[in-house]
């Protein structure tokens, strides 16, 4: 059984895949903050070791922030896809669900709610790809069920 970094699979596809860990958070404000075409900016700390608020440092948090958020959500969707029959996704469950992880992305992007009380969430999804025929190109429409299993430590 391979065990694969996600940057490692990329372009892989394995019959199983299990991605641990949707509940870490990501953290981009760790200081000093760097930027290509800014540079690099810190907190000061004023007399009494208060923080003092600049505007730059303000604003180069806020775009390492979005950066960041961008290329983990590209991070999740190269993990997701590499699956080609099943998709295990495990999680420690947390009250935050306005924090920025893999988890809730992903229950925010399928429009679950976590107090549901049904174990298994059937969505259906349309997908869309050109097929070539000849030197025509059609566009062909795929509808299929997408099942979420919820499973908690008294499932198991």
């Amino acid at each position: 059984i391979p065990f694969l970094t996600i940057h490692q699979s990329k372009g892989l596809e394995f019959p199983v895949v299990i991605v641990p860990s949707l509940e870490r958070r990501f953290r981009s404000d760790n200081e000093p903050l760097l930027d290509d075409e800014l540079g690099f900016t810190f907190t000061p700390l004023a007399r009494g070791e208060k923080a003092v608020v600049v505007p730059i440092a303000e604003f180069l948090k806020c775009r390492t922030a979005s950066k960041m958020i961008a290329e983990e959500k590209r991070i999740l969707y190269v993990a997701c896809t590499r699956a080609r029959d099943m998709l295990i996704l495990s999680v420690v469950r947390q009250d935050n669900r306005s924090s920025h992880s893999w988890m809730n992305w992903l229950l925010n992007g399928l429009q679950i709610d976590e107090s549901l009380s049904s174990t298994k969430i059937v969505r259906s999804v349309e997908t869309q790809y050109l097929r070539v025929e000849g030197e025509q190109y059609n566009l062909v429409k795929l509808s299929h069920a997408l099942e979420v299993h919820m499973l908690t430590p008294a499932d198991l």
